[in-house]
């Protein structure tokens, strides 16, 4: 056995060193340890400690050049090889030594494996951090002797340290991911020598479970006297627990190290032995020259036979595994040759040694062949127009309406519905049903369980069976026409019955419809094949509302997880107060307690879900002990139940995969076997070569293992009056069904009376024979798919993956509870797909990664901030700041599994610019918030590095809020030949957009002397629009697109900012042929009638931003705002590259009008075509990944980049939960590359930031702008506001403050009337009144300003400033003894070199911090100076006067009394009210059956 675990440096000093005997037996092992030269006995305390610290052996060096506390380092991963405990009792008490170095002999070659295999570090390259092999680990193995219960048990503690050596001589921290993975695998390889290396010695050895053994010729007895550690984990995790549950039970039952002198464990053991008669196992003949198992193409056929038929990509560890589990003394070396060679094995990962197999190719292209065989090839049910007619009477949704027209139109034989759970997709069903028995076809269901096509069957009124039994028929010689086959639950198609079904139906002539939902669980068997042939092309209809959530914050969050924003979902779930955090020891009892406190009708509607088996019986004995204390389960008695055995096909051929008392049944009769279909054979003896089964009658049968048959253990339940339970395997002749549920209702003797619970129907069944029988008060989440309660209670637990939490939120109506341990590793697991594969995605990812990797490769770009000298020297500089900087950052970013480290540059802002002459008739341009210098942004696939280092310069304070507008609209002036008048118009009047920028990116398309409109040629460009043979537009296309040639304007999306980096000083970016057009005549919404789409972008083709060009002296003058000074070839090269390179801040908005009408104002303003633009969440090939920044925009994401958002103002709250998760999205993607991101929130009532300008003038948008709310703190807002309370009386808008408090107390001079008007308010007024002068005294201004004292911020400024410019001194020596150093050859190696630049990036960022501090303290001054002049002015104001004289007079007793009565008599009616609701809301009694009296 191998168990493994991380420890801190004290930990293991004080276990290793300190805490225990030393004998000698430890010693120093590995590439690495040769590296460092450690060798010989680890019995220096000094150099481990030194080690374990991540110090060279003397310690006179950090090897990582990380100085962590050594509370929060990772020193080593232990990995504990323990001996079977055979080999224990006869090295340690019957004193054969030479197995302790057979032992430590498995021991070196299983580390020897992970060395070549698994030792892994991180390095960073220009765009990501890469998993590196190293080839050398660092181990210190500790040889003990027992247990912490002190039984003999050889075991070796391998200390593997976290650090491992490059190429280069680096020292990098150690990625142990790999080899936590592999442990089981690595386990087995210990024991596959051990077993080899002791039958060497003579000895015969003996398999057991889990790939382990015993030396033959012990006593079971005798191994258990001194196995107590061993009872412990086995009463902690049971006696069939997995590998993974006996592990946790090892950590969970671990006592405390007793330290005891070996020689004295050893007498006592003895003493003991002798005690209890245990006799040692002589050895035979020394075998020295003994091989290993020969391993054959033969046993690796069967491995890739068992690894493939549950999946289509597997590891190569996988097929060892296996093959290891066969025979015992395999030599694991043996098996890699015979893979490399195989031929049904198709490599997808060098790297990873994962593989796919030939055979699973060709069954999906045989799959896809025959979907696309049958396109085109049927007749519609019936004309679109018959449909139409009919689906308008009907209560069908747009989605459902569409998904049926679809069907009953196409002329393709095999179609499907993609749908999400809940989405009605049976009650759409029969109206398709309806159609086509108009049309005179009959229509077939089948699903992939017994379950889900009893339900098919009864909702659609059809005949429905499994797919399983629809193959196992013999088709039919006469062919049925106008079939039409409905699969149900598709998604749990493997793809061998995929195949077989499309093949029987091409058979039958008769239509397919596939439906289910991709996004929930896969078969148990290999392959995806409803996902499969959804990217193959098949006619696929979406249905995507859900109506199976009645509770709306439920619906909200489970529709979130659907579309899989898995993040934002489980934000909901855990705001709403759906995720409760347990202990993992009071869970089971907390799902308990939920479930019983509810009444018995509600526990009826309650589903109860487990991750694992096991965890499910926890929970069901909790649950009916509760119900045993309430009476609700009477007499019990036990049964014997049968549960089938997790065994492939493969496995079945193999006897050590069979117990005694097994239960085996034939799938057919065998009769040279003697064996009948259906019927149970015990198995009661076994050898390598065959089975001895025990039939019912009492007769014999010696069999081999070559024959279909299902495998079953036995076991001993309790049942008891009242208790739920579920069959487990269909039976035909009986009429029982797999997962059909019913109540025990009686027991006698040998009987048990049972209802079932979708029937009434009743029966008994014999309690003397085993059942196929389980419990069904909690189900697991996969055998839940397709079921729907009221209630559902989740066990969460490690086997969550994103796919299994979608089924399982998504099965409740009205309430959800999910117990969870930890949160955040809950949404971690929910945020990562365990999704079946298919052979060909997998197949394409490789291409995938190989056309990634064979880019070339970039330039890297220092991120240190360099200050401006000639471009030799500069070109000299900068390679030795990257070398330097490339060295920290592998090293802070080459953490192990345990790991994290983040590090942010600190660069300084730029000197102020010398203000240029403007040449545009533009007002001078008010000061904003400089940008950071340009950090340039980090290379990725898509971008070049910009290879010219940035300029430092000193900083300019950020100003307030402008008083002068950057420009203000005026007249029209005459319109350029690009423009019509009236989209002139639009764009400048309308749209507050400046002449010269609407001139230079918009044009008006017209139809040409050709009879042809420009517009056909501005969008229809791509490759992938549908043609016919001609190469002409096809017609159903053309006729989707008339509209366009009514006219409209273009507007194109600019240069491309991926050509930003590779650009040659004065060369000019790329330009794209992208763009958008606004029709004059707009098209409507197919799915929404009455709404149309007002902007059109090229289709077929991928989405791109836009990046408006701006002329020369509107550019200028954002030069002068920001305080930056572009070359005259970076001028060349255009307004945005200079904003890139400079790193200005730039504005993110929706659509080409805001963008210009944002630029016109003096903001670099970036245009997404839509608020979920910004980033993105498939491949090329429309396969889910992780999201990342749309590839433009990420050219802008460098750090320290200001970047805001201003999307238009919303008032639905839909929408504005739209545009909260897309701007979340985004914004966190650009905050991952170090952007500084905030949001602006329009004030409205108008909608656009241009609509905004035009309607406000342009300092309102300015005052929004400066009112920016941080990402954060926008986020949090709106979370707030989401869920607060909303409380009466209604909140007043400030106008109808305004008009109310205009209309009563106009022309009031006197308090008396004041008084006066406020009595004959009634009595909500009057509440509005009190809410409206509240609200007045809440706002800001109303508030004093807090102090400060000024004298003192003053003087610190004052002596911040010689500091400042003392330090810029010492950087100009510094500089200077750079350049001077920088004249000699090879000054890169010099570690003097090296220091004077770590001291000047030091110096640099002491620097940013004074400055940045002065900064502050001098806006804190403007501030306090500015909050109390307002507060002043405030005071004076008219309105202020009136609200203080009527605030006065509401605090008078009458009326506080009288408010006081309003608001109880309202909180009296709201009472009242919920109490009918929940009256009118009780099931009414239901009337008893009976005699009449």
């Amino acid at each position: 056995m191998l168990t493994a675990k991380n420890t801190e440096p004290q930990q293991a000093v004080h276990y290793f060193m300190e805490g225990y005997y030393q004998e000698g037996t430890s010693r120093w092992s590995g590439q690495g340890a040769k590296k460092l030269g450690l060798s010989g006995a680890v019995d220096q305390q000094e150099t481990f400690t030194n080690i374990v610290n991540g110090l060279s052996p003397d310690g006179s060096q950090h090897l990582a050049k990380r100085k962590l506390d050594s509370s929060q380092r990772r020193a080593a991963t232990d990995l504990t090889f323990s001996a079977p405990k055979s080999v224990s009792l006869q090295a340690l008490v019957g004193g054969d030594e030479k197995l302790i170095t057979a032992h430590q002999l498995a021991v070196q070659k299983t580390i020897q494996l992970i060395e070549e295999r698994y030792s892994y570090t991180r390095v960073t390259t220009d765009t990501h951090r890469v998993a590196t092999r190293t080839g050398n680990l660092v181990v210190a193995e500790f040889d003990h002797i027992e247990t912490r219960e002190l039984d003999p048990h050889l075991h070796t503690h391998a200390v593997v340290m976290n650090m491992t050596q490059l190429d280069n001589g680096e020292w990098y921290s150690l990625l142990n991911d790999e080899i936590f993975k592999n442990k089981k695998f690595l386990g087995m390889v210990y024991q596959n020598y051990l077993a080899l290396e002791v039958e060497k010695l003579g000895y015969q050895v003996q398999p057991k479970k889990h790939g382990q053994f015993e030396i033959k010729g012990f006593r079971e007895q005798d191994l258990q006297e001194f196995s107590k550690r061993r009872q412990q984990i086995l009463t902690e995790a049971g006696e069939n627990a997995t590998w993974a549950e006996r592990e946790a039970a090892w950590t969970a039952t671990r006592n405390k190290k007793q330290k005891i002198n070996p020689q004295e464990l050893k007498a006592k053991w003895q003493e003991e032995a002798v005690a209890l008669g245990i006799k040692f196992v002589q050895a035979g003949a020394v075998q020295p020259e003994q091989k290993p198992r020969l391993v054959s193409d033969e046993n690796l056929e069967e491995a890739i036979a068992h690894c493939s038929e549950r999946n289509v990509a597997f590891t190569q560890e996988d097929l060892e595994k296996f093959i290891l589990n066969q025979g015992l003394a395999t030599d694991v070396s043996l098996i890699e040759p015979l893979i490399k060679v195989n031929s049904e094995l198709l490599s997808l990962s060098q790297d990873k040694r994962d593989f796919t197999t030939l055979a699973a190719v060709n069954r999906e292209l045989a799959t896809i062949k025959l979907m696309q065989s049958g396109q085109g090839k049927v007749n519609a049910l019936a004309h679109q127009e018959v449909v139409s007619s009919h689906l308008e009477k009907t209560a069908l949704n747009p989605d459902q309406r569409r998904a049926v027209l679809d069907t009953a139109t196409t002329t393709d034989q095999f179609t499907a519905w993609q749908g999400v759970a809940g989405a009605g997709k049976t009650f759409a069903l029969k109206e398709l049903k309806a159609i086509a028995a108009a049309s005179g076809y009959t229509i077939k269901g089948f699903a992939p369980s017994s379950m889900a096509a009893k339900v098919l069957s009864l909702e659609l009124e059809v005949q429905a069976e499994t797919v399983a039994r629809l193959l196992e028929t013999e088709a039919l010689e006469e062919i049925e026409p106008n079939q039409i086959w409905v699969v149900d639950e598709a998604g749990l198609l493997s793809a061998k019955d995929a195949q077989a079904l499309l093949e029987r139906a091409a058979l039958e002539q008769a239509r397919v419809l596939l439906v289910g939902d991709t996004k929930q669980l896969s078969a148990v068997l290999a392959g995806n094949p409803f996902k499969s042939l959804q990217q193959a092309g098949i006619k696929t209809s979406y249905l995507n509302s859900s109506n199976r959530q009645r509770a709306p914050k439920l619906k909200l969050a489970v529709d979130l997880v659907a579309e899989g924003r898995i993040q934002e979902g489980f934000e909901r779930l855990d705001e709403n107060g759906y995720i409760q955090t347990v202990t993992e020891s009071d869970k089971i009892e907390a799902i308990a307690r939920d479930y019983i406190t509810v009444t018995p009708s509600h526990r009826a509607r309650t589903l109860v879900l487990a991750g694992t088996n096991k965890e499910r019986l926890a929970i069901t004995q909790a649950i009916r002990e509760r119900l045993k204390a309430e009476g609700s389960l009477g007499t019990a008695t036990t049964i014997t139940q049968l549960q089938a055995k997790d065994l492939t096909s493969v496995q079945m051929r193999y006897t050590h995969n069979f117990e005694l008392g097994d239960m085996v049944m034939p799938t057919r009769s065998y009769k040279r076997r003697g064996l009948e279909k259906g019927q149970l054979y015990s198995v009661v003896g076994k050898d390598s070569d065959g089975l001895t089964l025990l039939a019912s009658d009492g007769k014999y049968y010696q069999v081999d293992t070559g024959f279909d048959k299902a495998v079953y253990q036995r076991q001993q339940i309790e049942i008891a009056e009242g208790d739920r339970l579920r069959w487990t395997k269909n039976d035909r002749q009986l009429g029982r069904r797999n997962g059909q549920e019913f109540v025990v209702t009686a027991i006698d003797s040998n009987n048990a009376q049972i209802q079932y619970l979708d029937s009434a129907q009743t029966e008994f069944i014999n309690l003397q024979q085993a059942q196929h029988l389980d419990y069904a008060i909690v189900s697991t989440t996969y055998s839940s798919q397709g079921k729907t309660a009221d209630r559902v209670l989740i066990a969460a637990d490690h086997t969550i993956g994103q796919e299994s939490f979608y089924v399982a939120v998504s099965r409740a109506r009205y309430d959800l509870k999910l117990y969870t341990e930890d949160k955040d590793s809950l949404l971690a697991l929910a945020q990562s797909s365990r999704a079946k594969e298919n052979a060909l995605s997998a197949l394409r990812q490789k291409e995938l990664a190989k056309l990634h990797q064979s880019k070339p490769e970039k330039e890297t770009v220092a991120n240190a901030v360099i200050v401006a000298r000639s471009p030799e020297a500069g070109e000299r500089r900068s390679r030795g700041a990257i070398e330097q900087r490339s060295k920290a950052a592998e090293e802070q970013r080459s953490g192990g599994a345990e790991e994290q480290f983040y590090t942010e540059s600190s660069p300084l802002p730029p000197y102020p610019s010398i203000p240029l002459p403007s040449p545009s008739p533009l007002p001078p341009c008010p000061s904003a918030p400089l940008p950071s210098p340009s950090p340039l942004p980090p290379c990725t696939p898509a971008q070049e590095p910009f290879t010219q280092s940035p300029v430092i310069k000193k900083p300019v304070p950020t100003s307030l809020q402008p008083k002068v507008a950057f420009w203000t609209p005026s007249n029209l002036g005459e319109s350029p030949e690009r423009l019509d008048s009236q989209h002139l118009r639009e764009l400048v009047e309308d749209s507050a957009i400046h002449p010269k920028i609407a001139a230079l990116n918009f044009k008006s398309l017209h139809q040409t002397l050709d009879w042809e409109h420009e517009a056909w040629e501005y969008l229809m460009y791509s490759d992938q629009l549908p043609r016919t043979n001609t190469g002409k537009l096809s017609s159903d296309f053309m006729s989707k697109y008339t509209h366009i040639e009514s006219g409209g304007w273009w507007c194109d999306a600019g240069v491309n900012p991926k050509s930003f980096a590779g650009l040659q000083p004065g060369a000019k970016p790329e330009r794209k042929l992208w763009g958008c057009y606004k029709p004059n005549n707009p098209r409507e919404k197919a799915d929404k009638p009455g709404k149309v789409i007002k902007y059109e972008h090229p289709p077929k083709t991928e989405l791109s931003i836009f990046l408006l060009d701006v002329p020369d002296d509107i550019a200028e003058c954002i030069y002068e705002k920001f305080g930056v000074q572009p070359t005259e070839s970076d001028r060349v090269s255009g307004f945005w590259y200079c904003v890139w390179k400079h790193n200005l801040p730039v504005t993110i908005t929706e659509g080409a009008k805001k963008a210009a009408s944002l630029l016109s104002q003096g903001h670099p303003a970036i245009g997404l075509p839509g608020i979920y633009a910004g980033y993105r969440s498939k491949d090329e090939l429309g396969e889910k990944m992780k999201a990342r920044l749309m590839d433009e925009l990420a050219v802008f994401a460098t750090p320290e980049r200001e970047i805001t958002f201003c999307f238009d103002y919303e008032t639905r709250p839909e929408t504005q939960r739209n545009i909260e998760i897309a701007i979340s999205r985004t914004g966190r993607l650009l905050e991952e590359q170090g952007a500084s991101v905030s949001v602006v929130t329009l004030p409205g009532p108008n909608k656009g930031v241009d609509d905004l300008i035009v309607a406000q003038g342009a300092l309102a948008y300015e005052k929004a702008y400066s009112s920016a709310s941080t990402l954060k703190a926008w986020r949090d807002n709106n979370n707030q506001q989401r869920h607060a309370s909303p409380a009466p009386p209604k909140k007043l808008s400030d106008f109808e403050r305004k008009q109310l408090l205009l209309q009563r107390f106009s022309g009031q001079l006197t308090q008396m009337a004041f008084k006066k008007a406020i009595d004959a308010l009634t009595d909500q007024q009057l509440l509005y009144l009190e809410q409206a002068v509240k609200e007045y005294f809440a706002q800001p201004l109303a508030q004093v300003p807090a102090p400060i004292d000024r004298q003192a911020i003053e003087s610190e400024i004052s002596h911040l400033q010689p500091q400042i410019d003392s330090l810029w001194l010492e950087h100009a020596h510094q500089e200077k003894a750079i350049r001077t150093m920088e004249l000699f050859p090879l000054h890169q190696l010099s570690n003097k070199y090296n220091e004077a630049l770590e001291q000047q990036l030091q110096t640099i960022g002491t620097i940013k911090e004074l400055v940045t501090h002065k900064h502050q303290l001098q806006l804190k001054i403007q501030e306090y100076e500015t909050r109390r002049e307002n507060h002043d002015s405030w005071e004076k104001e008219q309105q202020t006067v009136e609200m203080k004289t009527m605030a006065q007079i509401l605090k008078s007793p009458e009326l506080q009394s009288r408010l006081t009565s309003i608001k109880d008599e309202i909180e009296l009616k709201k009472q009242q009210l919920q109490a009918r609701l929940s009256i009118s809301r009780q099931p009414s009694p239901q009337p008893r059956r009976g005699l009449r009296r």
